[in-house]
C-alpha cells in the first residue's frame, strides 16, 4: 500500500517555502517572551538593558514577519502590482504581442490566486495557455499546465484536473525539462494517491525517484542521456 507520500511533500514544501516567516516568528515570540520575563522577574539594571535590546529584536523580526504573513502579504502585492500588470495586458494585446501578453496575464492570475480568488486565478491562466498554444510555446504551456490542473483539482474537477497534468508532463517531456518532468511524475503520484488509485500512484513516484537516481547517475557518467529513460515513463491507456 501507498504511504501517504503526498502529505509528506506538502510539509516540506509548506517549511521551504516559510523559511523566514517561522523564523522571524520565532525569534519575535523569544524576544517578547524574554522580555516580558526580564521585567517582571529581573532587577532594575536588567530591565534597562532588556527593554531597548528586545525591542530591537521585536522591530527586526516584525519588518520580516508581517511582509509575510499569507493574510497581509498577499493583499499588498494585489494592491501595489494590479494596474501595472493590467496596463501591460492593454499594451501587449494592441501590439498583439503574444508572448508578452500570457505571461502578464500569468503574473495577473498569480495575484488572484494570492487573495484566494481562484477562480478569476484560473480563467487567467487559461488565455495564457490559449496565447502559449497560438505561437507554439511549449515552454509556455509545459509550465502553465501545473497551475491548472491544481486549480481543477481543489474545486474536484477531476478529470480536467488529470488532462492538465498529463499534458504538462507531455510538453515537459517535449521541451526535454527534467525538472519539469520530475515535477509532473511527483504531482501525478500525489493526484492519484488522493484518489485512491494506488498502482497509478505507485508508478508516477518511481519515475520520479527513478529520475532522481538518473541525475546522480548523469553526474558520475554513469549514463549518457537522462532523457532517453524517461521516454519510458507510464503512459495513460
Amino acid at each position: 500500500m501507498i504511504m501517504k507520500r503526498y502529505r509528506k511533500n506538502q510539509i516540506y514544501r509548506t517549511i521551504s517555502r516559510n523559511k523566514i516567516l517561522i523564523i522571524s516568528g520565532a525569534a519575535l515570540l523569544a524576544s517578547i517572551l524574554i522580555l516580558i520575563l526580564g521585567v517582571k522577574f529581573g532587577t532594575f539594571s536588567t530591565a534597562f538593558f532588556l527593554v531597548p535590546i528586545c525591542g530591537f529584536c521585536i522591530a527586526v523580526a516584525l519588518i520580516f514577519f508581517l511582509p509575510r504573513t499569507p493574510w497581509i502579504a498577499p493583499w499588498v502585492q494585489y494592491w501595489l502590482n494590479k494596474e501595472k500588470i493590467q496596463h501591460e495586458i492593454e499594451v501587449f494585446k494592441k501590439v498583439e504581442n503574444k508572448l508578452g501578453l500570457a505571461i502578464s496575464l500569468i503574473s495577473m492570475g498569480t495575484l488572484y490566486g494570492a487573495v484566494r480568488k481562484h477562480e478569476i486565478e484560473l480563467d487567467y491562466y487559461l488565455q495564457a495557455l490559449e496565447n502559449f498554444m497560438g505561437i507554439q510555446k511549449d515552454e509556455g504551456i509545459a509550465l502553465i499546465c501545473q497551475p491548472i490542473a491544481s486549480i481543477y483539482e481543489k474545486y474536484e474537477e477531476f478529470s480536467h484536473a488529470e488532462h492538465y497534468f498529463l499534458k504538462g508532463l507531455d510538453f515537459s517531456k517535449k521541451i526535454k525539462d527534467l525538472s519539469l518532468v520530475y515535477d509532473y511524475n511527483l504531482l501525478l503520484g500525489e493526484f492519484y494517491e488522493k484518489q485512491g488509485i494506488d498502482d497509478k500512484a505507485g508508478s508516477y513516484y518511481a519515475e520520479a525517484d527513478k529520475l532522481k537516481d538518473l541525475k546522480k547517475a548523469l553526474m558520475k557518467g554513469l549514463v549518457e542521456s537522462i532523457m532517453d529513460e524517461v521516454e519510458k515513463s507510464p503512459k495513460e491507456e
